[in-house]
């Protein structure tokens, strides 16, 4: 039954219009992250505030549902656009990674976390009050920063797991061969950290057994 209503209506072209725009509206929605959620001052308003940051907790307050607590940026959105309403301008709260974004009202001070700002500096009257709230560094800078980080870590583990064994191995006459094929070991990744750059430094330990780590 459904099937062949729905073969008769595709006859119409005011249907197969309809039905594109409900598709395009569902691809088009999600890149929306949440919208805009507006908030109002009481009384007349000193001007209009936008705060391109995170509104999941602002959505989830107005839904009356619990502020999510996975991570401090949304308690930190609600807080700034509490500041701005007490301090008499109406604030709109969009998601940092809401691409779709266009103002329609000027606004005499933005506050972005990420792209927005200088995706939307073209809208903006020129007396407004551009604030980029950094909470992170340059993306590229970051991640090989922490990758040389978790890389330091991993090899400051694989010393002390060593330095154990080689202590473990030096304690007992029988595995002196052992002993031998480990420090045969521990001098080779000494060599090969030193050939790409790395220097391997000592920290005393007890026993005068001295473990090298590496400085990134």
């Amino acid at each position: 039954m459904l099937k062949r209503l729905w073969r008769y209506l595709q006859r119409y072209q005011l249907y197969l219009w309809g039905r594109e725009v409900i598709a395009a509206i569902r691809r088009i929605w999600p890149q929306f992250r949440g919208g805009v959620v507006s908030l109002h001052a009481a009384g007349s308003p000193h001007g209009h505030v936008l705060i391109s940051y995170d509104n999941h907790g602002l959505l989830c307050k107005m839904r009356g549902q619990p502020i999510p607590t996975s991570h401090p940026q949304f308690l930190k959105t609600i807080i700034m656009a509490q500041t701005f309403v007490d301090l008499g301008y109406d604030v709109d709260v969009i998601h940092c990674e809401n691409q779709r974004f266009i103002p329609w009202k000027p606004y005499d001070i933005m506050v972005d976390t990420r792209l927005n700002l200088q995706r939307l500096q073209p809208y903006l009257p020129s007396t407004c009050i551009k604030i980029l709230h950094c909470d992170t560094a340059q993306i590229v800078y970051q991640n090989a920063a922490e990758m040389g980080r978790m890389l330091a870590m991993k090899l400051q583990l694989m010393w002390r797991i060593l330095a154990f064994f080689w202590r473990t191995l030096r304690s007992k006459p029988s595995c002196v061969r052992c002993a031998r094929l480990l420090r045969c070991l521990w001098m080779n990744c000494v060599a090969g950290l030193r050939k790409r750059g790395r220097r391997p430094t000592t920290i005393t330990r007890r026993r005068n057994l001295s473990v090298p780590i590496v400085q990134p």
